[in-house]
């Protein structure tokens, strides 16, 4: 980010848009990681008021279990019925896991004009994980 902020705020504009995690939101039972996301989250936030005047909007985007090679170990579909499989989907009240493409529309909305007076926003992908404690 600290390449990138001298470049926009020269040019006058910018749109930063940060991919976190939901554990600096919820509880994780991993101590550690939920602190340094959470760190991450506290630098973000103060990072994005003093970009803010010089033109440059920050925003960051909350995904929840998304479905990719790396977790089809808990979102393939010919799990469901499992008890591993249940207690993770049982963790999202709409009882279905975020497509990547949901974070993609997100990070686009970030990254259109649409999105000009969304300075330090955090968007949840989630389908309501987020909100689950």
């Amino acid at each position: 980010m600290t390449t990138l902020l001298p470049l926009m705020e020269k040019q006058g504009s910018g749109s930063i848009i940060l991919t976190s995690s939901a554990s600096p939101l919820r509880p994780c039972s991993c101590p550690s990681y939920t602190a340094s996301k959470g760190a991450t989250r506290a630098y973000f936030m103060d990072l994005a008021n003093l970009a803010a005047p010089k033109g440059i909007r920050m925003n960051k985007i909350h995904p929840g279990v998304i479905i990719t090679d790396m977790t089809k170990q808990i979102t393939d579909p010919s799990l469901k019925g499992t008890e591993f499989y249940e207690s993770f989907i049982n963790m999202i009240p709409a009882k279905k896991f975020c497509p990547p493409e949901a974070v993609a529309n997100a990070a686009l909305f970030f990254a259109s004009d649409e999105s000009e007076h969304c300075i330090g926003c955090e968007l949840h992908v989630d389908d309501g994980f987020i909100n689950q404690c």
